[in-house]
């Protein structure tokens, strides 16, 4: 069994794809751009962060867009709780979204900048990971209407945002 960190995955694309550039190709052509293979990554929760990390990609590319919200605030979450542990705060295991980001930023390791992104970008993921009313205008498919896109392409938009945090987190984190 192989132990090296290989991050490639096979990507199918038709024709329509490859003429028009949108779809899985662009957003492969766009992570090439975002991970280049020089790049360093300190996954702080081992394998396990490794195949998430894996999946993530896997789900963005394949244009799984709720999934790489959710997976990629989950990587944010375990990459900050994972470096606060390995620095001697193993209560932070249970800490909530909110609270790693407040503590990150007090550990210098987010700038405010950063935070102010990485806690819009949890309140973007709140309302797709938990319950909100039908008519909630925190609802994907409430925000879409009111700016004028469909649900799937605010879900695109907010995922691409996610994945892009989340490899920032990543680099971040790699002290």
């Amino acid at each position: 069994m192989s132990h090296d960190l290989d991050f490639s995955f096979d990507v199918s694309v038709s024709g329509e794809q490859l003429l028009d550039g949108n779809g899985q190709l662009g957003r492969v052509a766009w992570l090439s751009k975002r991970i280049r293979r020089d790049d360093f990554f300190l996954l702080q929760d081992g394998s396990y962060s490794k195949l998430l990390f894996s999946e993530l990609l896997q789900c963005y590319v394949a244009g799984h867009f709720i999934a790489t919200c959710v997976l990629g605030f989950s990587l944010i979450e375990r990459t900050i709780a994972g470096r606060l542990s390995f620095i001697g705060d193993p209560a932070a295991a249970r800490y909530k979204s909110e609270d790693l980001l407040n503590v990150a930023r007090d550990q210098g390791w987010l700038s405010e900048s950063e935070f102010q992104k990485l806690d819009a970008l949890r309140a973007t993921r709140n309302p797709i990971v938990h319950f909100r009313a039908p008519l909630s205008s925190s609802r994907p498919e409430v925000k879409a209407a009111v700016a004028g896109r469909s649900t799937a392409q605010l879900l695109e938009f907010d995922a691409k945002a996610i994945l892009d945090a989340a490899i920032h987190v990543l680099g971040k984190t790699a002290l």
